[in-house]
């Protein structure tokens, strides 16, 4: 699951998304810098996310590489 699927589940914007995955305590996921120190991969917690926001998660993995 990427960001943009994360932030329509949530029912917010990616951006808002992105930047509450830097927190070190976030429940949907995490966000690493990449050496380059200026872009970031996000890992969203899929099970998770369906979790937290009441839903009904579909038959996938649990985690997922994003962007």
């Amino acid at each position: 699951m990427n960001v943009s699927e994360a932030a329509k589940v949530a029912g917010i914007d990616a951006q808002t998304i992105r930047v509450w995955m830097k927190e070190p305590d976030c429940p949907i996921g995490t966000a690493i810098l990449k050496p380059n120190g200026s872009n970031y991969t996000y890992i969203v917690y899929t099970k998770k996310l369906f979790e937290l926001f009441g839903k009904e998660a579909p038959n996938e993995q649990e985690n997922g590489v994003t962007e």
